[in-house]
């Protein structure tokens, strides 16, 4: 299993609807776009490409965003969504929470907390991106 964090000034050519180079044959790839310095403050935006196809996402915080789930397949995770009431959450920390669990319950997804936040992981450059 692979992670790729990724950072660069906002707006830059990464986040939703950036697929170039994420997602190769049978390749399934799981991305997590978070704009901390936009002072619109969106909310986190979820996105799973396969093949270079965006299959599915929706936006983490809907009470005041997007309530669609877009992609091919939104069917994926909608019910999922609805039924954890994130359309519905208020609380921009609590739709975050929530979000989550509902990714990685539906992905059989995990991040390795401590191993992200506290030792060194691989990283990759992305073609066409430049080191910080």
């Amino acid at each position: 299993m692979s992670y790729a964090v990724a950072y660069g000034e906002w707006p830059g050519c990464m986040g939703p609807g950036y697929v170039d180079g994420l997602s190769g044959q049978g390749d399934h790839v799981f991305q997590l776009h978070h704009e901390t310095q936009n002072p619109k403050l969106p909310p986190p935006e979820f996105s799973y490409f396969r093949d270079g196809v965006h299959v599915c996402g929706f936006q983490m915080y809907m009470h005041t965003w997007s309530h669609e789930i877009t992609g091919t397949r939104p069917e994926l995770l909608s019910a999922a969504v609805r039924a954890a009431g994130i359309p519905d959450e208020d609380d921009r920390a609590a739709a975050h929470a929530k979000s989550l669990a509902v990714v990685e319950e539906t992905f059989r997804l995990t991040l390795p907390r401590e191993q992200v936040l506290h030792q060194a992981v691989r990283a990759a450059l992305i073609k066409g991106q430049s080191p910080a």
